[in-house]
């Protein structure tokens, strides 16, 4: 059954690649009357992405206006961060009364965006609010008075907003234990991140049956490390295997890497293919490996064990077993399907389970098959329309 959705909807959020607002946005297009779109970068300290906060007025499933503010750049620090973020808001705040003032829903995508839908419904400007959680992180910023402020607006949007999307039920656990009280479970859904299904699974014959694929941001709690420690031991079960990074991080970053995989003797086994911005081509380029890999850190700090993460599912639907650390709530429901493998966080485990993957070729293809059918269970469609009629 086709969920009712609003007429009217003012969608904010931080980007840096393709993620849940631009499925989101995708997904209202062509079902409510008006949508204002208002976005802002999530790092303005990289060269990645996007530097300009945009105000897109969309009607009827065209855009009717837009309106742009090019960021300044800062020094990277907590401080500066969260300046840019106050300043985010004031801009979101300004477009939704010039643009869309009388909205039906506000979807604030993170807390920040989700407090302006707040004030703005306490003035009668927006009649419901969603606040849309992505990332929840118990030490969001090293400073504590910052910390202790993030917290407070999360709890704030929790017990306010008429509903919170949380991307895995570990987030509500975690908020209980830091002062929310079990009467706001209900408020709280869980809407995980989705499979682009557009995307089609190549023909065995047709993709590279030794490439092992990592897709994400380079960062150390991600693990790509770990894949390239794994890389060479792998090398003594399956010497054709090569491994492809797609993705980007800092320069000392991916410095670090490479001189890393030189020194283990596998530099001519691994792609740096750096950020590939079109998420069509960035899919493409990820069915024509064999197996997808997500390492993460199993570090008590990590946040990815609160959220649900993009890559496994990007490695779902393009049919790709996954094998990962069991960091993120994710990793057993894959594990559980037989669509791949949950390792601890060590290279000859990480190793091992490639190797079964790239020379059983039985195990590959059942892989492969379970992987698919488990991202159609995650298709963004259905995902959003069981959202909103729980709204």
């Amino acid at each position: 059954m086709e969920a009712l959705i609003p007429s009217s909807v003012i969608l904010t959020a931080h980007l840096l690649v393709t993620g849940p607002a631009q499925e989101l946005q995708h997904f209202l297009k062509d079902r409510c009357k008006k949508i204002v779109l208002i976005t802002h970068p999530l790092q303005p300290f990289t060269p990645v992405g996007d530097h300009r906060s945009v105000c897109q007025v969309v009607r009827n499933g065209t855009v009717e206006s837009e309106r742009s503010v090019e960021q300044w750049a800062l020094p990277a620090s907590n401080w500066a961060e969260l300046l840019f973020f106050v300043r985010h808001s004031l801009w979101s705040f300004s477009w939704s009364i010039r643009y869309g003032r009388g909205t039906e829903l506000f979807v604030g995508i993170n807390p920040l965006n989700a407090f302006v839908g707040l004030c703005l419904k306490r003035l009668g400007c927006v009649q419901r609010v969603v606040y849309y959680t992505i990332d929840y992180v118990p030490n969001r910023f090293s400073n504590k008075q910052l910390n202790r402020f993030y917290h407070w607006i999360d709890r704030t949007c929790v017990r306010g907003c008429d509903q919170t999307w949380n991307l895995s039920s570990r987030m509500v656990t975690a908020r209980e234990s830091r002062g929310i009280g079990a009467e706001f479970r209900n408020k709280q859904i869980t809407v995980p991140i989705g499979t682009d299904l557009r995307v089609q699974p190549l023909p065995v014959e047709q993709i590279d049956r030794n490439a092992i694929v990592y897709f994400g941001g380079l960062m150390e709690k991600q693990g790509v490390q770990l894949g390239i420690e794994a890389l060479a031991l792998l090398r003594r079960s399956v010497p054709q295997a090569r491994m492809v990074v797609i993705g980007g991080g800092s320069p000392d970053r991916m410095n670090r890497l490479k001189e890393m995989a030189r020194s283990l003797g596998v530099a001519d086994q691994i792609e740096f293919t750096g950020v590939i911005e079109d998420h069509s081509e960035a899919l493409e380029r990820i069915s024509r490996g064999a197996v997808g890999i997500a390492p993460y850190t199993d570090d008590p700090d990590n946040f990815t064990q609160y959220t649900d993460p993009g890559k496994p599912k990007a490695y779902l639907a393009a049919g790709l077993p996954v094998v990962m650390t069991g960091v993120p709530e994710v990793a057993q429901t894959i594990a559980q399907a037989g669509a791949g493998f949950v390792v601890p966080y060590d290279a000859q485990a990480l190793a091992d389970s490639l190797s079964r993957l790239l020379t059983d070729e039985l195990l590959f293809v059942s892989c492969r098959q379970k992987a698919r059918l488990l991202a159609e269970q995650y298709d963004w469609e259905k995902l959003f329309n069981n959202a909103f009629e729980r709204r």
